[in-house]
């Protein structure tokens, strides 16, 4: 494991760094024996308790309610956290099964897929990008992404369960590059809390590779999505946006829309004496 801390050493991501950093000094003051021991994979924390919140709604929707559901389904992190798991798991029978030291795993060329190079996010607009996220779920309309060729911006609109949110995606290459976008596709994941229909411009949601629109310099690709809620959720829905330029370079950035829990929150103006009431019956005093 000594590569991974060396190399997340210089992290962007403020707490991968340290714990990077505090495990590689761990290696050099403690046993090899002792180190196996504490980086051993720490059970998942199991939390069946229930709030009184969560004990009301079933009372009153039943065992089949959206809070029982919800909490017996796994979340995504849960879901991420067993693919790593399963990946190490893997990786250490390869070791263990062929006695080899560790090192970084080589795909080999014959694996690797033909096809134009692919182009992602850099890494010195992420913080940028969170700002956007974080700006959007407070506000109707704002910038998601942009960068020399691309911007994506988002409208969105909510009435009790149920939104409505407008994506435009502009060419903005004509200070730069000056290329049109082609093949140009976007695909939403799809989630089991959120229903969603989907319209846009024609091609934009096509599966095929080789489908996709073309969005010329200064004009816009347009997606409409109808969303309703239908189960408790803490996660926002993934979109990818895939595209080619002129010079044949392919890009694709994930990207996570604006569509949070509390966009479907609406406030409620109540009385101190009134809200005190309240807060005690969710509590069940």
């Amino acid at each position: 494991v000594a590569p991974i801390f060396a190399r997340c050493k210089n992290s962007v991501h403020v707490e991968i760094q340290q714990r990077a950093a505090e495990y590689a000094s761990m290696r050099e003051a403690f046993s090899p024996e002792a180190v196996e021991d504490l980086l051993r994979e720490m059970p998942p924390f199991e939390d069946k308790k229930r709030s009184a919140l969560e004990d009301r709604l079933i009372d009153k929707e039943g065992v089949n309610s959206a809070v029982v559901t919800k909490t017996n389904l796994p979340s995504a992190v849960e879901k991420k956290r067993a693919e790593e798991s399963a990946a190490a798991r893997k990786i250490l029978t390869t070791y263990d099964n062929e006695g080899r030291e560790f090192q970084e795993t080589e795909v080999e060329p014959d694996a690797v897929e033909e096809g134009p190079p692919t182009v992602g996010i850099p890494k010195d607009i992420i913080p940028a990008m969170r700002r956007a996220f974080s700006n959007l779920c407070t506000s109707q309309s704002g910038i998601l992404f942009e960068n020399t060729l691309l911007q994506v911006g988002v409208r969105h609109e909510y009435a009790g369960a149920q939104g409505r949110i407008s994506v435009f995606f502009g060419n903005v290459s004509e200070k730069t590059s000056k290329t049109a976008l082609h093949h140009f596709r976007v695909v939403v994941d799809e989630v089991d809390h959120l229903r969603i229909q989907k319209q846009g411009t024609q091609g934009l949601l096509d599966e095929n590779e080789d489908g996709g629109c073309t969005v010329a310099i200064r004009t816009q690709a347009k997606l409409l999505l109808l969303v309703e809620v239908t189960a408790p959720f803490d996660d926002a829905p993934a979109m990818r946006i895939i595209f080619e330029t002129e010079d044949g370079i392919r890009h694709e950035y994930p990207l996570r829309l604006p569509v949070v829990a509390t966009c479907f929150m609406e406030p409620v103006t109540l009385e101190p004496n009134a809200f005190m009431q309240r807060w005690k019956s969710l509590e069940g005093q």
